[in-house]
Formats: structure tokens, sequence, C-alpha cells
């Protein structure tokens, strides 16, 4: 899989992935240059079981070079199934979480991986680009309708 950036869009083997728009992305802010010469996208922010220590967290650790705490707009739910739901958006509420730097030569392998964990085919979550640092990451945003979710006021602590 090659991900690469277009002057219309963020695309992922030929999908368009939506750009939120409060978004003010340019390429010069993308983490690396791909072999086609083009800005390739290689952080995520996490915010649930993807971070470390987190029960996801062996999936996604093997691909994963530095963390960095960081935090996003928006609001984070209790889904009730043993992991939050992000809704972003450019307001006063903020989701804390990581910003993973995945290794290039293995990006579209981890982001395959992370696809399919988040349901994405399954219309669960949706990959989206975010800029918890003024910087684009991917991160995932809950689709199910919220109503009747418990606000987790930014952060996931996970129940044993």
């Amino acid at each position: 899989m090659t991900l690469w950036w277009t002057p219309q869009g963020t695309q992922t083997a030929g999908r368009e992935v939506r750009i939120p728009p409060w978004s003010t992305t340019l390429p010069h802010l993308f983490s690396a240059v791909g072999d086609d010469g083009l800005m390739v996208l290689t952080r995520v922010f996490v915010y649930g079981t993807l971070l470390p220590g987190g029960v996801r967290w062996p999936l996604i650790g093997p691909y994963v070079h530095t963390i960095a705490p960081a935090r996003v707009g928006g609001m984070l739910y209790d889904t009730g199934h043993g992991y939050p739901g992000a809704r972003f958006a450019d307001d006063e509420r903020w989701i804390e979480g990581s910003i993973l730097h995945l290794h290039a030569p293995t990006l579209g392998e981890a982001i395959e991986l992370l696809d399919e964990v988040e349901g994405v085919g399954e219309g669960l979550f949706e990959r989206v680009v975010v800029e918890p640092d003024g910087r684009p990451a991917w991160s995932y945003s809950y689709l199910p309708d919220i109503a009747g979710l418990a606000d987790l006021a930014g952060r996931w602590t996970p129940v044993d």
C-alpha cells in the first residue's frame, strides 16, 4: 500500500481519505518522502487501546520507532465495548493520547493493520487526518451514533 499526498487531499490505495474542514495541512508538514518523491504521512495519533501499555499495543508496537504525548481537539466516548471512540473537532475540548512515529519501510503494512483493527471496512471507524501539534497525523474517528454514550472527558482509562 502506498500512502501519498496530493493537492486534492490525502489518498490511500486509490481511495480518498477525508481531511477535516479545520485542517490546515500542507505537504511540507508530512513526515517522510516516499520512493516516488511524494510526501508520506508516518505519524498516527492514538487515544485508546493502541496506546503504549494498552491491550492492542502489541499489534502496533513493532512498527513504532518513537512515541510522544499529544492531544487533539474533540470528544472521547465510552463505546461500552472495551474501547473508546473519538469525534474530532476544532473546539475547546481535548482528547489526550500519543503520536506514534511509524517506521517508513513498513508504513503500508502498519496502516493496513490499523485499518483492520479499527474496523474501517466495517463502518466502525474512519481514518482521518488530525493535527495534534500543528502537524498532520492519521487517526481514527468513531462512526456509529454517539447518542447516550458516556463522555470520557478526553482521556481513556481502561477498566480491567
